[in-house]
């Protein structure tokens, strides 16, 4: 895979780190690639160590490690497909793409399944992936079916143009029914494996939360974010002592009702299509284990305060 980036951040930031979150590959196979000299900023060759000042150009290829990709017949909830784009209902439980490490079913392998024509910008193994949804959220995704397109729905999520809108289903108490959540978040400094404000990398991760239904126990809330930082909305509400049921790394360790998945749904997508002009007001559907949660916490869903 070859790539081009500018890096723009007034923090330094390590060059095996910046890559392996921009290409989302492991910070051993960047070390690798930069060790083998396939890899220079401004021209030169550098280490994993290096630290990238603003400004700096970071160019080269990166060889993926072979990963399977398996076809499946899981079938895919569509809610919009034109010769361009198609919008999708995850559902809960697959994960977007395989990895190394999880080669179980995928909302790759069901696209391969479906059609031929799908962009191969993220790499063979990420054909269609615009964006990510976690394995354990369900709702509305976005897939690009040539690299035009991926191209345009990438820079339209760069500059904020696409509502993303979820529904998440939570314990613990807020203080006003609408507010936004402005933080600096990033991989923790003692844990790699979560996203924590304890970080030597922060970036802005912006919400917006309002609030749909509420009890003595729970809330029904609405999340609009407005920059797409890795396990945002589940970093940002536990911080602020407001946890998504179901959250099995930064929920409540015991809640009264057991949710065998994260109560998170990307329900709303709108946006204009970025060949066509028209106006996509995309809604996912709720899946059962969803509504059973809502009934099992007497939560009801006002669509009115959509």
């Amino acid at each position: 895979m070859e790539f081009v980036f500018k890096y723009d951040e007034d923090i330094e930031k390590r060059v095996d780190f910046f890559l392996s979150e921009k290409l989302e590959f492991s910070r051993s196979l960047i070390a690798s690639s930069i060790k083998e000299k396939k890899i220079v900023v401004n021209g030169n060759f550098i280490k994993p160590s290096y630290k990238l000042i603003n400004g700096d150009i970071v160019s080269g290829i990166v060889v993926e490690n072979k990963i399977l990709i398996k076809k499946n017949d899981i079938p895919l909830d569509i809610l919009f497909e034109d010769e361009y784009l198609m919008v999708i209902n995850k559902a809960y439980g697959i994960s977007v793409h395989p990895s190394l490490s999880d080669k179980a079913d995928t909302v790759v392998g069901s696209l391969i399944t479906h059609t031929d024509n799908l962009s191969d910008v993220e790499g063979e193994y990420r054909r269609g992936i615009v964006h990510r949804l976690d394995k354990d959220t369900s709702g509305a995704l976005i897939i690009a079916k040539d690299n035009k397109t991926h191209y345009l729905l990438k820079e339209m999520f760069q500059n904020r143009k696409i509502e993303k809108k979820y529904l998440a289903i939570c314990s613990g108490t807020i203080k006003e029914d609408e507010f936004t959540i402005s933080s600096y978040i990033g991989r923790d400094k003692y844990n790699k494996t979560i996203i924590s404000s304890n970080t030597n990398y922060p970036k802005l991760a912006k919400s917006k939360i309002k609030l749909i239904s509420k009890n003595d126990e729970y809330l029904l809330l609405e999340v609009e974010i407005f920059t797409g930082r890795t396990h945002q909305i589940r970093v940002q509400l536990s911080e602020n002592h407001i946890y998504i049921l179901g959250d099995k790394v930064y929920g409540r360790k015991k809640e009264k009702i057991i949710a065998k998945r994260q109560m998170l749904h990307a329900y709303k997508l709108k946006f204009y299509h970025p060949i066509t002009g028209e106006l996509l007001n995309i809604i996912a559907p709720l899946d059962e284990s969803f509504k059973k949660i809502l009934y099992k916490t007497n939560l009801k869903l006002d669509e009115s305060k959509l």
